[in-house]
């Protein structure tokens, strides 16, 4: 069974993904961004759009935007602002990783609802970039997962991955339904 197979069976993806892009969005997208997504994340994009898991974290969807709600290529601007913030503001305490478009920085897809962000280490080929779980204040104790981004969400869904740096207390038993659009 593939990765989306796995989160499909136990978050049910809306019928109509809201903000799915198309090939040729992709393709402005990572021209724009100078960066080349995972097929993987296209294909997350692409089955579930916009929306939340577990009321608690969301993945930032390039082609929609919600009303109030900022657009994608800003929060990515203001989560890499962030991360060189902490780096300047609290150098000891900060994470240690560039901000892209450094050579091997983080590259923000996602957040939580207490401030969390997860980012891909943008290090060799887009497939086997490593995720980096980040705390709301980008600090130094971070997690780091060698796993596609679904299998990812799959495994802390599923409480097979700990993801101390992000994972509330109340978090498991996971709410119904799993995968809500906004």
């Amino acid at each position: 069974m593939s990765n989306i197979a796995r989160l499909r069976a136990i978050a049910p993806p809306p019928e109509r993904p809201k903000g799915a892009g198309t090939a040729s969005d992709w393709r402005r997208l990572e021209s724009d961004l100078n960066l080349r997504f995972p097929e993987e994340f296209k294909e997350l994009i692409a089955t579930y759009g916009h929306g939340r898991f577990t009321e608690f974290f969301g993945v930032a969807t390039p082609f929609y935007r919600a009303p109030r709600d900022i657009g994608y290529k800003e929060f990515v601007r203001l989560r890499i602002e962030g991360i060189r913030f902490a780096q300047s503001s609290y150098p000891e305490e900060a994470v240690p990783l560039p901000g892209y478009p450094e050579n091997g920085g983080l590259f923000p897809w996602g957040y939580t609802d207490n401030g969390g962000t997860m980012c891909w280490l943008t290090e060799g080929e887009s497939a086997r970039w490593p995720i980096i779980c980040l705390d709301d204040g980008n600090t130094k104790d971070f997690d780091r997962f060698d796993v596609s981004v679904v299998e990812f969400i799959e495994k802390w869904l599923t409480d097979q991955i700990l993801v101390p740096t992000l994972t509330p207390p109340d978090f498991y038993p996971l709410r119904r339904p799993v995968f809500s659009q906004a």
